[in-house]
């Protein structure tokens, strides 16, 4: 093979591999959002390495201590949520990251007639370890609170059509897909 040929084969698999590490960083974040969303301690906790420190606010903690405690608090406050994750920045150095994704999150209240969206941006340190990427560190920066009405998630509009209604168990629709993360 041509020596050029040679150099422009080990810069595609360089190229590559920076792809697909930025991709499991993101899948992995994406996990931790989805685990929060389904009360799902397992779920949260694979995307954490089993020594990250995660800090909200004033709750610091490691995994799964930090899953419990988000999980109490989200259901004192809350009857649904969803935490979407958008603008994703990361950079990769070897086996460590650092990535900065903004949160985009949804919260109802208990009887459901409110909803508080908050804009928030996930600070987090990644490594590879076991050729699996996972959070070491997060920290979670919150930008700015609104809250609303949400009567019409109790209107016919939704009810009378037959939407189903998420949970933070087992019996929320999307475990009846397959290819939803579980761990």
């Amino acid at each position: 093979m041509p020596e050029a040929a040679v150099g422009e084969l080990e810069h595609l698999r360089a190229e590559l591999s920076q792809l697909l590490a930025r991709q499991q960083i993101l899948d992995c974040i994406h996990r931790a959002a989805r685990g929060l969303d389904r009360h799902d301690v397992e779920l949260l906790a694979s995307a954490f390495h089993p020594d990250a420190v995660v800090r909200y606010g004033k709750i610091v903690d490691g995994v799964p201590g930090i899953a419990r405690k988000l999980n109490e608090g989200h259901a004192s406050s809350s009857r649904a949520h969803t935490h979407n994750i958008t603008t994703h920045n990361c950079r990769i150095d070897g086996d460590s990251a650092e990535a900065e994704s903004y949160v985009l999150a949804g919260l109802a209240s208990g009887d459901r007639t409110t909803v508080r969206l908050l804009g928030a941006r996930y600070l987090d340190v990644l490594d590879k370890r076991n050729d699996r990427w996972l959070i070491s560190a997060r920290e979670v920066v919150i930008e700015w609170s609104m809250s609303g009405d949400a009567s019409a998630f109790h209107s016919e509009t939704f009810n009378a059509r037959g939407y189903p209604t998420g949970s933070w168990d087992g019996s929320d629709p999307s475990y009846r897909i397959g290819g939803f993360p579980r761990t």
